[in-house]
């Protein structure tokens, strides 16, 4: 059907009839994500592969991530301090008051050593993270108090910051 001035007069006339105001979603409470497949894992240290790490990155914390919008800034998330002490040392501060779900309590310097030496020493049935290998780096995390430890790698190691700790330090 051809354009015409009697139908594109039609037309307006009918949008300009239309409710005015601005049309506002409605808020939402969840978020719906879809993959093609089910989760399998959502243990960090035990995922099956690229769906169940998406979905793992999604909903845990990590000491430092990089900010949205592709400029890759480094912000903290977990961690308040994060500072290179030594070529082979990293110090964390985790910020107070952060919260596991269920009533799990506070995180602490503890949850975050196990969270880590879990890739690195096999689990109580004697079962291997598959993700050992790209851990290999690392030595130990200390406990230094409630908050604070102390991350210990073999040699200097930037793979465990850019790949683990998801963010970029400067290398003095």
């Amino acid at each position: 059907m051809p354009t015409t001035r009697r139908r594109l007069i039609a037309g307006t006339a009918a949008l300009a009839a239309l409710p005015h105001g601005t049309a506002h979603a409605q808020a939402k409470t969840a978020i719906s994500v879809r993959i093609d497949r089910d989760v399998e894992v959502l243990d960090p240290a035990f995922r099956s592969g690229l769906q169940d790490g998406n979905i793992v990155r999604a909903i845990t914390q990590r000491l430092v991530t990089v900010a949205p919008g592709g400029t890759g800034e480094l912000v903290k998330d977990a961690a308040a301090e994060l500072t290179q002490t030594s070529p082979t040392t990293i110090d964390f501060t985790l910020k107070p008051g952060q919260m596991f779900s269920d009533g799990f309590g506070e995180m602490t310097a503890d949850d975050v050593k196990f969270s880590y030496e879990r890739f690195i020493h096999p689990d109580a049935s004697g079962k291997e993270s598959p993700y050992k290998g790209e851990w290999a780096n690392l030595k130990e995390v200390q406990v230094l108090d409630r908050l604070r430890g102390r991350i210990g790698m073999g040699e200097r190691e930037t793979q465990i910051v850019t790949r683990h700790l998801r963010g970029r330090l400067h290398w003095d």
